[in-house]
């Protein structure tokens, strides 16, 4: 009886942060569970006509049984053409099952060797969704169960084919149902080859390959909501992992002297395609019409903007490199970043409020888990201070409150993670909050180039040579922009109360006003931003001179006043009693 191996220490890893809770201590053993995986496999195989009649024995007299005289019976010729009849699927299964006869411990056996059988049903695409569903398990149970460890023979290689091969999963389309239950299982084998222990030893191309099908389903709008959650759900997870294992790489990239060229040369490397979303009249993924001798089968697969290098033949036939590839890293975070940051551009037609929103999700959770270990690395940092903030500043102006929202909520997490390097957009950021819950009279305005003009009806009364904003000013204009201007109109109570709610959330942070009064009031490039808030949030503490009304936007912003005032107060009496 094969005995497990114990678990790997991690903390002797180079990424100390990958935790090994994903992987399950199995107490059957794990010869028995490969020999269970490779006859559920087979055994589905053969309830289809394809397989029915394929021979696939492995029956093998021996010596002693020769010694004996025993004689295998006769064959005549309609068996000998079955036997020369043999599928190379099958045969594959029968082949990792005679070698496992030969070795003495599971675990030495290479990691290639054995999922290679199974990516070579998975990809073959002539297999039906049920088996392919079935090989695409006993995957996701090898890594489960640490039968695919850190330590496995061969890894890197066994690893970056398994992520190819699921990206690449071919079958017989049946039913969407069905359809939908494989690529949910795909999912879930890519999120555990990420997030599993293994997946530090993935490369750029691979882990770029895996986050393009899980945008992909995302996107497709044909597919059900409940798929396309789910696929949201394991995007989260591989997300954290991978913003996790940003904060242990080295500190290299943060060094480079022109970023932008090592951004183009990263491009040259490695590049993933931006998802399109699709209408219900698009296909659940390519389809293609396959003939095979009595009937023509309708085979689902990726498409090839899905993947970087799309599959185009078996595994089987592809060649593997000696040379170990080299794990992911910048590359791979920052080609992430650079796709999700695309998809928020307001003016791409392409790009839907759901694809926007779920982009958002994604990249609020990448700056929740690694935001300051992104401000580490310019060419980082600098996809977030320029793209980013151009098109989350236009999406604040959007009149869709889940969209605003969630735009809000990044935003504010941004400034939280990469406050130090974003001055000069938290000036315009915070200028046009005030700016937009103030009375009419005001207005910042962000165009579709990513400008920004600062736009009042008191442009006689200003001089705009002596402007201190060091943002774009544009006070020379016509104010007839700032009348027909979609700002102008009034706010909704809610869509009012969330600005109002983030624009407070920023004050209330500790030490806010102390540095906004440093930052900008004290230097003569910005503008007066620490007296313009106070100004604001004194003028709508009092109620409505019309209505005399008091409601919940008054309160919020005396609160935030007395708020203020108590903690002058007592920065002065802890430096009295020092």
């Amino acid at each position: 009886m094969t005995t497990q191996p114990e678990a790997v220490n991690l903390e002797e890893s180079p990424a100390k942060n990958i935790s090994n809770e994903t992987t399950l201590k199995s107490e059957a053993s794990w010869l028995q569970i490969i020999h269970a995986e490779i006859i559920a496999v087979t055994s589905a195989m053969r309830k289809n006509g394809r397989w029915s009649s394929m021979n696939t024995s492995n029956f093998r007299m021996g010596t002693l049984g020769g010694s004996m005289g025993l004689r295998t019976g006769r064959r005549n010729i309609k068996d000998s053409s079955l036997k020369e009849k043999k599928d190379p699927l099958l045969e594959g299964l029968v082949r990792l099952k005679q070698h496992l006869e030969s070795i003495q411990d599971v675990k030495d056996i290479d990691a290639l060797e054995l999922v290679q059988p199974f990516l070579e049903v998975i990809c073959s695409g002539n297999t039906t969704g049920p088996v392919a569903a079935i090989a695409l398990g006993s995957i996701e149970k090898f890594l489960s169960y640490g039968i695919l460890g850190i330590k496995s023979p061969n890894i890197a290689h066994a690893m970056n084919t398994l992520t190819s091969a699921t990206s690449g999963c071919k079958f017989v389309s049946s039913d969407a149902i069905s359809d939908e239950i494989v690529l949910l299982r795909m999912l879930q084998v890519l999120e555990m080859a990420l997030i599993n222990e293994c997946g530090q030893v993935l490369s750029d191309e691979a882990v770029c390959e895996i986050m393009e099908s899980g945008l992909s389903i995302c996107c497709q709008m044909r597919l059900s909501e409940m798929l396309r959650k789910s696929a949201e759900h394991s995007m989260i997870n591989m997300i954290i992992a991978i913003f996790e294992r940003l904060k242990s790489l080295e500190d290299d990239w943060s060094f480079i002297e022109s970023p932008s060229d090592a951004a183009e040369e990263l491009a040259e490397q490695i590049h993933m395609s931006t998802p399109t979303a699709t209408t219900a009249a698009s296909s659940l993924d390519s389809v293609e019409q396959k003939t095979d001798q009595d009937t023509e089968e309708s085979i689902v697969e990726k498409t090839d903007s899905y993947t970087i290098s799309p599959i185009s033949e078996p595994v089987r036939s592809l060649s593997v490199s000696n040379v170990i590839p080299k794990p992911y890293g910048i590359p791979t975070i920052r080609e992430l970043l650079r796709v999700l940051i695309s998809l928020l551009n307001p003016h791409e037609l392409k790009h839907t409020d759901s694809m926007r929103i779920m982009a958002l999700k994604l990249l609020n959770i990448a700056f929740e888990v690694g935001g300051r270990s992104i401000g580490r690395f310019e060419i980082l940092r600098s996809l977030v201070t320029d793209e980013f903030c151009k098109y989350a500043f236009q999406l604040a102006k959007t009149p869709s409150v889940p969209l605003l929202s969630l735009s809000l909520r990044v935003i504010a997490t941004v400034f939280d993670t990469l406050d130090a390097f974003l001055k000069l957009q938290q000036e315009l950021f915070l200028s046009f909050l005030i700016q937009r819950l103030s009375v009419v009279t005001d207005n910042v305005d962000i165009d579709e180039d990513g400008k920004v003009s600062f736009l009042s009806t008191r442009i006689e009364t200003l001089d705009t040579d002596t402007s201190r904003s060091a943002s774009p000013n544009i006070l020379a204009k016509s104010t007839e922009k700032t009348k027909n201007s979609v700002d102008q109109a009034p706010l909704t109570p809610e869509i009012r109360g969330l600005l109002l709610e983030y624009l407070l959330q920023f004050v209330r942070r500790e030490g806010f006003m102390i540095d906004l009064w440093y930052n900008y009031d004290c230097d003569l490039s910005c503008g007066d931003l620490f007296e313009e808030l106070v100004q604001f949030l004194c003028r709508n503490s009092f109620p409505d001179p019309q209505s005399y009304s008091i409601t919940n936007y008054h309160s919020l912003c005396l609160d935030t006043v007395c708020m203020f005032i108590t903690q002058m107060a007592e920065r002065n009496l802890n430096r009295v009693r020092w």
